[in-house]
C-alpha cells in the first residue's frame, strides 16, 4: 500500500525490487529446495509486485502439500486460484522467471528442461541459437 504525503497529492512508494523479486521466485524454480530456506526469510507482504504475492502464495501452498515446486506445478496452482491469466503473460511469465543467465561465456546457448518424460530419462539438454536461422541446434563444446 502506498502512503501519501500529508497535505499533498503524491503517494509514497516503498522501496523495492522488481529484479530480486523475480530473481527470488526464479531460483527456486530453478532450485525448488531453496524455498524452504527463502520462506524461512520472506513472506507473501516481503513482494512489492502483486503477481510475485501470488506467485509466492503458490509456491508455499505447493510446499504444504510435499510437492515439488516446478513451472509445471506452479502454473497449476495458479490456474485452479485463478491468478495464472492475471500475470503478464501467463505461463511465458512463469518461464521467463528462470531462464535468463547473462553470463558472456554462455551467450548463445540454453538448456532444455526434459522435467517429465513418460517413459525415458529426464535431463538436461544443452542447445545453441542459431540467429541467422531462427533456430535451436545441438550445442557441442568447442576444442
Amino acid at each position: 500500500m502506498a502512503d501519501t504525503f500529508p497535505g499533498s497529492d503524491f503517494a509514497r512508494v516503498p522501496p523495492h525490487n522488481l529484479d530480486a523479486e523475480r530473481s527470488a521466485l526464479g531460483g527456486v524454480l530453478v532450485k525448488p529446495v531453496m524455498f524452504d530456506e527463502l520462506a524461512t526469510t520472506l513472506g507473501t507482504d516481503d513482494f512489492f509486485l502483486p503477481a510475485h504475492r501470488e506467485i509466492f502464495d503458490a509456491m508455499t501452498e505447493i510446499s504444504r502439500r510435499q510437492q515439488p515446486i516446478d513451472v509445471v506445478s506452479l502454473g497449476d496452482e495458479l490456474k485452479s486460484r485463478g491468478s495464472l491469466a492475471r500475470l503478464e503473460g501467463g505461463a511465458a511469465y512463469l518461464i521467463a522467471m528462470e531462464m535468463f543467465d547473462d553470463n558472456p561465456e554462455l551467450k548463445g546457448r540454453a538448456e532444455l528442461i526434459i522435467g517429465k518424460n513418460r517413459h525415458g530419462p529426464t535431463a538436461d539438454v544443452p542447445i545453441t541459437f542459431l540467429s541467422q536461422y531462427t533456430r535451436f541446434e545441438n550445442w557441442a563444446e568447442e576444442g
